[in-house]
């Protein structure tokens, strides 16, 4: 076959439409509940972060980058005063709004009876205000210089009042992350598909 007749059965490969995209995976530690407070434990937290969006990020060398919170602040020793990113929407299509986040903080830091809570991370935190649905502030009895790393830790969910059961049975699983849930059968699959909100 001549050389250029090579090269156009190769370029005709190139036109193909491309196949649905499918990835698999096999994990060893599979989540033991959607409700991204319930456990603080590496399965829940892997899932949790393609379904959810903490306020602030922590890049490669573990230094705090924008995520939610476009902008935190420590305005004096004891308060930080967070900007959220505009145009955030949860995957049905909610805003995000800063008493979002309040109802995060109050639900992540008391939920009943979970394994392994993530009161850890906010903890310190002794009031939330929200006086614009831009803004949050946070307040603490001591000054917290680690205030944005530990908000890394905690994913951020819409003010609805969802239980456990709630997010286990899908029907609360909304988040902002880069995937939304399709389904979950516990200790046999959890399917997403890609967020295009």
């Amino acid at each position: 076959m001549p050389r250029a007749a090579r090269l156009l059965a190769c370029l005709a490969f190139l036109a193909a439409p491309a196949a649905a995209q499918e990835i698999r995976l096999g994990v060893e530690l599979f989540p033991n509940s959607l409700d991204p407070h319930w456990h603080n434990f590496g399965g829940n937290k892997g899932f949790a972060a393609h379904l959810y969006e903490p306020l602030v990020a922590l890049d490669a060398q573990q230094r705090p980058t924008p995520a939610l919170a476009t902008a935190w602040t420590a305005t004096d020793s004891t308060t930080w005063r967070l900007t959220l990113r505009p145009g955030v929407t949860f995957h049905d299509g909610a805003p995000l709004i800063a008493a979002d986040v309040a109802h995060t903080i109050a639900r992540a830091a008391n939920l009943p009876g979970s394994p392994s809570s993530f009161a850890v991370y906010l903890r310190q935190i002794t009031a939330v205000e929200t006086p614009d649905a831009a803004t949050v502030i946070l307040r603490t009895a001591a000054p917290f210089p680690l205030m944005p790393v530990y908000l890394s830790q905690v994913p951020i969910i819409p003010a609805t009042g969802a239980t456990t059961a709630d997010f286990d049975a899908g029907r609360a699983a909304i988040g902002t992350g880069p995937f939304r849930l399709t389904a979950f059968a516990r200790g046999d699959q959890v399917t997403m598909a890609r967020n295009d909100s």
